[in-house]
């Protein structure tokens, strides 16, 4: 096996090659990056069993075959040399990386029992350019469940509809949903739920378009871009009704400026932490008041003008939630809609109409 090869068309990918190799695993091979270099191509791969990642990059080729090397190691040398013309050869039980004037020797191992990352890519169901998948998945990942006794709420659901596709995440305290009319998703589909950690990985690929390709017998979704193939697993279950939970009739709105809600929120938190996190909204005369009761600290009250349709009303939230969804959107303004104290709240923005956030209110003593 040899090859040579630019190391600054690797650069991109590396942080999330060295991402997915274990620091200590009970199996070694999962501790290596398997290098390959076919007829027409070279390879690197990473895989925990659970998400998987396969880097291939433009090369000159002299000789074909694999082998598996250190992993964290050989990611490590290869982030430090930038902008350098490389070279790799398998001399008999290693592998020698030359770049500039740096000459590296890496024990090399048989690639045979290296996991295979996927038998096929599976049907295509869509294709994003980046932006699209930002605007989507970004809005979505923080309202996943962190919650492993209820599997089928780790994941980021996405279902096709008539006219448009929803993606949908929720951890049974909140839900984020984004409803997509351009016809991103074209395969057929009954409904999927990819891996959250895929779609967090996803996140990090810029520049190119991002292909989707599902293969549901081999349980398995697949992100494309460029050089670089992400495999994660499709997570099995039957997704809950996420359109019973958004609200439909609404007795109060008001329109707040993001950033100063976001700010004042992020003072109030301070009291909230004393207090299960909770705070209380009351919606009245055209503003917001956000207060907060400590035991241990006392008093925190704070106000935010708005535009105020419908009747007064009050509510309180975990403000753990609302931080959230307020720095997962880009929106200048966003609008609370109430219904009453003991029912689900509706977060939308002004710069997306298709996405809505709905939090769940907590329950105080009057």
């Amino acid at each position: 096996m040899e090859v040579d090869f630019l190391t600054e068309n690797l650069t991109e990918y590396l942080s999330l090659l060295g991402k997915i190799i274990p620091a200590h695993s009970q199996i070694p091979v999962l501790s290596s990056v398997m290098l390959e270099v076919t007829a027409s191509d070279f390879v690197l791969s990473a895989t925990d069993l659970e998400f998987g990642i396969r880097i291939t990059t433009p090369c000159k080729i002299v000789g074909t075959g694999g082998v598996l090397v250190p992993g964290r190691q050989f990611v490590e040398i290869l982030s430090s040399l930038t902008r350098e013309k490389a070279k790799l050869k398998q001399e008999k039980d290693q592998v020698v990386l030359t770049a500039g004037s740096g000459s590296f020797k890496f024990q090399a191992l048989p690639r045979d029992d290296f996991p295979r990352l996927y038998e096929e890519k599976g049907d295509k169901m869509g294709e994003y350019n980046p932006s699209q998948f930002q605007n989507i998945f970004s809005k979505l990942i923080f309202a996943v469940s962190q919650d492993e006794s209820r599997p089928h709420l780790t994941g980021i659901y996405v279902v096709k509809k008539e006219g448009s596709t929803d993606y949908v995440a929720t951890d049974g305290y909140r839900l984020s949903l984004k409803r997509v009319k351009d016809k991103i998703v074209t395969g057929e589909t009954e409904g999927m739920i990819l891996s959250p950690r895929l779609i967090s990985e996803g996140l990090s690929l810029k520049g190119q378009n991002i292909s989707l390709y599902v293969h549901k017998t081999g349980n398995q979704a697949i992100l494309e871009s460029g050089g670089a193939l992400l495999v994660g697993r499709l997570i099995e279950g039957q997704y809950p009704d996420y359109d019973k939970v958004v609200p439909k009739e609404l007795k109060t709105s008001i329109k707040l400026d993001r950033e100063e809600l976001l700010r004042l929120l992020k003072v109030t938190s301070v009291f909230a932490r004393e207090n299960a996190n909770i705070i209380n909204c009351n919606v009245t005369l055209g503003a917001l008041h956000l207060q907060v009761d400590s035991s241990s600290l006392g008093e925190a009250e704070s106000k935010i003008d708005g535009e105020q349709v419908g009747d007064d009303n009050h509510i309180a939230f975990n403000v753990k939630f609302l931080l959230d969804f307020l720095r997962s959107v880009d929106g200048k303004t966003v609008t609370l809609q109430i219904s009453s104290p003991f029912e689900p709240a509706l977060f939308t923005t002004d710069d997306d109409p298709d996405f809505f956030h709905v939090i769940m209110p907590v329950r105080v003593q009057e």
